[in-house]
């Protein structure tokens, strides 16, 4: 995480998700960590307001429906505190040359400005606090 401020920032152990823009593939194995329960997890997330992330990859995640769509759903939420639009980056490809993975997306374009403020747009048009 960037910046000053408090954060909760709440790890699983494994994501069998493999987004191919994670940046972090070195969390995906199904093992380590501490096992919690549900109501416990819940209350101590509810202390804290959120930050959504939405990782802006073109072509994959670029169609701005789309983001309108979760626009509406966020902006219905009174714990959501603003959305982070992430352009996309190669930052994280280092990890999976380190891992032994093929990067999949190592050749994607990074978004422009324009697409950017388009996206980030629409968050705001729903009242969202936008970065």
């Amino acid at each position: 995480m960037d910046g000053p401020g408090t954060r909760f920032v709440l790890f699983t152990s494994g994501c069998p998700l493999r987004r191919l823009y994670c940046a972090d593939p070195d969390t995906w194995p199904m093992h380590g960590g501490r096992e919690a329960a549900v109501d416990e997890v819940t209350t101590e997330t509810g202390k804290y307001r959120g930050f959504i992330s939405y990782a802006l990859v073109p072509g994959w995640t670029d169609d701005e429906d789309a983001a309108d769509g979760l626009a509406g759903l966020l902006s219905g939420l009174s714990c959501v505190e603003r959305v982070d639009i992430l352009p996309f980056h190669e930052l994280g490809a280092a990890k999976y040359d380190a891992l032994g993975i093929p990067f999949p997306l190592r050749n994607a374009p990074v978004p422009d400005t324009v697409l950017v403020g388009r996206v980030r747009g629409r968050f705001r048009e729903r009242d969202l606090v936008a970065h």
